[in-house]
């Protein structure tokens, strides 16, 4: 039963599209060996196609892992390059604010160095720019 075959007389779209290997993956799946895969199952067109989707879904999840991870990292940075600013702007020092905000004082020198060029009131976005260039 599929719900693309509620309408009497259309096929479902897996019956449709792979034709008698779908009926083989029914009887597998449907027949006394459930949950097993047979040699005859693995091979066929519908199981290796299920199986290569399967692997392209793997393959998303960690593109879209990696770059969740990188928005994140973008994200954090944004947020201590605000924080420099603010302190920047109430005059404190270098070493200060890396100290205020446990950060490297690397990192913080970067930002620092990227505000003079930039200005204080620049954007955030720019800044970052800068740094991550450096």
């Amino acid at each position: 039963y599929s719900p693309l075959s509620r309408v009497a007389g259309t096929p479902s779209l897996p019956s449709a599209v792979f034709g008698r290997e779908w009926k083989k993956y029914r009887l597998c799946i449907g027949g006394k060996s459930e949950g097993k895969t047979t040699n005859a199952h693995k091979t066929s067109n519908l199981y290796q196609a299920m199986a290569e989707e399967k692997e392209m879904c793997e393959a998303l999840r960690e593109v879209f892992a990696e770059e969740l991870q990188e928005s994140w990292d973008e994200g954090a940075m944004y947020c201590k390059i605000g924080q420099t600013i603010k302190k920047y702007k109430k005059g404190y020092s270098v070493s200060q604010t890396a100290d205020m905000l446990e950060e490297s004082l690397e990192l913080i020198k970067q930002i620092y160095d990227a505000i003079c060029k930039l200005g204080a009131d620049s954007e955030v976005r720019d800044i970052y720019l800068m740094v991550k260039v450096q």
